[in-house]
């Protein structure tokens, strides 16, 4: 049996990290800001990447393989569906601080619950919406979006007729 590449799709970038940064900038900034009462829109687009982003980016990691353990956890003693997605919580154990100007951040209350989680990873997970999209901070497409990619470009699936073309 022989084996030929078809197609490489161009999505090259999809992985734990884009899910780190989607966390950073959903729930640990609004937490960051509510904790030091900022407003929404204090903190500028050169703040949050120089300054915020460094110092919460393992905060945001660590956030999220804590969550996922815990969802396995109670998955593991079958408790998962008996428990609210609120009450599933995953809490940073130190507080992070930060040099913004000439005042310092602090957050002391990282946390994510499996809800929060949810929402930050719907739109990987979204199986209709297959073409990235450019947020403020970063590039985001669906899991999907490399499949359906390399399918297309190999001229076996059309995404947007959602069709199938084997040769």
């Amino acid at each position: 049996m022989q084996v030929a590449t078809r197609s490489v799709s161009r999505f090259h970038r999809l992985g734990g990290g884009d899910i780190d940064l989607a966390i950073l900038h959903r729930v640990l900034v609004p937490q960051l800001c509510e904790e030091n009462g900022l407003p929404e829109f204090e903190l500028s687009f050169q703040e949050k990447t120089r300054v915020i982003t460094p110092a919460l980016i393992a905060v945001a990691e660590a956030l999220k393989i804590q969550i996922c353990n815990e969802i396995w956890r109670l998955q593991q003693f079958g408790k998962l569906d008996s428990t609210p997605r609120d009450e599933i919580v995953a809490r940073y154990p130190a507080q992070v601080s930060m040099r913004q100007g000439e005042r310092i951040l602090k957050l002391s209350t990282a946390t994510i619950t499996a809800a929060q989680f949810d929402a930050v990873l719907a739109p990987f997970l979204n199986t209709e919406h297959l073409f990235a999209r450019s947020t403020e901070y970063r590039l985001e497409n669906s899991i999907f979006a490399p499949v359906a990619d390399a399918l297309d470009r190999a001229q076996i699936w059309n995404p947007l007729k959602s069709t199938l073309c084997w040769p």
